[in-house]
């Protein structure tokens, strides 16, 4: 028939795989690699394979597919199977199997016919991976997003007091609803990186969908693909010949060759043969998350060498972060309706009652004194019903395009510095060279920037009590406070640094305080500014670092995307 697939007969001696020098490649290559012949036998599984569904090549070879125990299929899904097996083309969809332990797993599989030089079919290839884990998230923001459609039919009788709370239900339900779309997105490009390694196996090393690295006993680096470009942002020019500690963090760099010349020695590695989650150093200096594995290579001269095969898994783990984020909004959600409503009429009723009492006391009078006292626990107590509802159900403000700079030379935060210098505090801009417009709220900017222009003097008020009574020994301090912007090397990154020579924050207190109700001030903070701080942070794509020293001082830094 004209156009369709010609199949040729599979004999002992017609090749199971495509000959090109990179097949150890393929061997430790992250994804699985099956080849069967035209009458569905399996001829070759790599090691991937292998490790995911726990068969090994002797009880595989020879076999069905079928073995795998896959759930039933149906019969439209075969149909276009062979139609594209008839037309040369490749197939791909999702299939449900069976592990050898019994383990159900989601497969992302794509099959495509192998001809030789007469154009005739000899095998069939097929690269899947496994997607358990992103069909597992599908399947939670789904049950998720009609559990909140669910509440929202349920609260509808409720009285006018609770519409602050659905309204934060809405907003969390658009939180998920980006989040499904973010995730769509990941599979998408995912599926990209997926047909573009079916393209040529030939040029398997470059065309990959991972960084492969490969480095001799000495920790030089020796190859160096176009992923591994893209990722840590070296050309291979200028990777090629320097050591690996070059995307190596500082704080890692000593373990790392600890490995290497272990390797070396005894060619043995708590690496070698597993899949593990390092912290990589891009060439702007900022750091990532990434999944790699590593295996021992022969080379020339019977030379060992490690290559290693990675991915960057900064959105999987952002998404991980932002599922965990979602679920938290929810239950302080709920709990900030509650707490509106059972709270802040009896704190409205307290405040009028205590102007009542205050009437029948004359100016002077001690009374005063301790009313007044009651009236600012009162305000307080306003304020964290009040913080609590804002992280639950941040406002949603405009945004628009902000110049950072004419932002810290608004009126509110030069009225803010002004008290700063007031109290004797020194405060120095360092501006000048940054032009630079993010995409962002100017009011909820202004609302961070104001929390840590007020941390900062707290933290230099507390160092200059502790001084005066004589708990810690420091001559002439002088109560310093700066703020700097400067853009990245690459002009994607937009960083306002807040720093200070307060009291600084334990190191055991530093990975806390982002924690909504977590504070080191006592009775004089909620606990909520930088949690709010983070969130409105967050949602603009950006980030906030601290770094401190106690009784040395603090520098909090906010990273942001910049517009181009």
């Amino acid at each position: 028939m004209q156009g369709k697939t010609k199949i040729r007969k599979i004999s002992k001696k017609t090749p199971i795989l495509p000959e090109f020098n990179s097949q150890n490649a393929i061997e430790n290559v992250i994804d699985s690699i099956l080849v069967s012949d035209c009458n569905g036998d399996i001829r070759y599984i790599n090691s991937a394979f292998e490790n995911l569904t726990g068969y090994s090549r002797i009880e595989v070879i020879g076999k069905n597919p079928r073995i795998l125990k896959r759930r039933k299929i149906d019969s439209n899904v075969f149909k276009q199977m062979r139609e594209k097996a008839l037309n040369k083309e490749t197939w791909k969809g999702e299939i449900i199997d069976k592990k050898k332990n019994g383990e159900i797993f989601v497969f992302d599989l794509a099959i495509s016919p192998f001809t030789d030089m007469d154009q005739m079919t000899v095998n069939f290839i097929g690269i899947g991976r496994d997607i358990t884990l992103e069909h597992k998230i599908r399947i939670s923001l789904q049950k998720k997003s009609n559990k909140l459609e669910r509440l929202i039919e349920e609260r509808t009788g409720d009285i006018e007091a609770l519409s602050d709370a659905e309204s934060a239900i809405m907003n969390m339900m658009e939180d998920l609803h980006q989040a499904k779309k973010s995730l769509e997105s990941v599979l998408s490009k995912r599926s990209e990186l997926l047909r573009r390694s079916e393209e040529k196996y030939k040029n398997l090393v470059e065309k990959a969908t991972e960084a492969i690295i490969m480095v001799n006993e000495k920790g030089t680096i020796s190859l160096w693909n176009k992923v591994a470009e893209k990722i840590f942002g070296y050309a291979s020019s200028e990777a090629i010949k320097k050591n690996i500690k070059i995307i190596i963090p500082k704080k890692y760099k000593e373990k790392y060759s600890r490995e290497i010349k272990k390797n070396s020695t005894t060619r043995k590695s708590d690496f070698i043969g597993k899949t593990v989650e390092l912290i990589g150093l891009k060439k702007d200096g900022s750091c990532f998350p990434l999944e790699a594995s590593f295996s021992f290579e022969k080379g020339v001269g019977n030379k060992f060498h490690i290559m290693a095969i990675a991915r960057d898994i900064t959105s999987r783990k952002m998404m991980e972060r932002q599922i965990l984020q979602s679920e938290k909004l929810t239950s302080i959600g709920q709990l900030a309706a509650g707490v509106a409503h059972e709270v802040n009429n009896p704190l409205a009723i307290m405040g009028i009652d205590l102007e009542l009492m205050k009437q029948h006391f004359p100016k002077g009078s001690p009374v005063l004194k301790n009313l007044q006292s009651i009236k600012t626990q009162q305000k307080r107590i306003a304020g964290i019903v009040q913080g609590l509802l804002e992280l639950s159900r941040p406002v949603r403000s405009p945004i628009k395009k902000v110049e950072i700079v004419k932002l810290l030379q608004d009126h509110t935060i030069r009225i803010a510095l002004k008290r700063l210098e007031k109290n004797n505090i020194k405060v120095n801009f360092s501006t000048e060279k940054c032009r630079g417009f993010v995409a962002a709220s100017k009011s909820q900017l202004i609302q961070v920037f104001l929390n840590m222009i007020n941390n900062a003097e707290m933290a230099m008020q507390e160092k200059e009590e502790k001084i005066r009574k004589g708990k810690l020994k420091i001559e002439n301090y002088q109560k310093k406070f700066k703020i700097s912007a400067r853009r990245s090397e690459n002009n994607s990154l937009l960083s306002i640094e807040f720093l200070d020579n307060g009291s600084g924050i334990e190191k055991k207190n530093l990975e806390n305080i982002f924690n909504a109700f977590y504070t080191t001030k006592g009775a004089k903070g909620t606990g909520l500014g930088l949690s709010i701080s983070n969130e409105i942070i967050s949602n603009l794509g950006g980030s906030i670092k601290v770094a401190s020293r106690p009784m040395e001082g603090t520098c909090f830094k906010i990273d942001l995307p910049t517009l181009i």
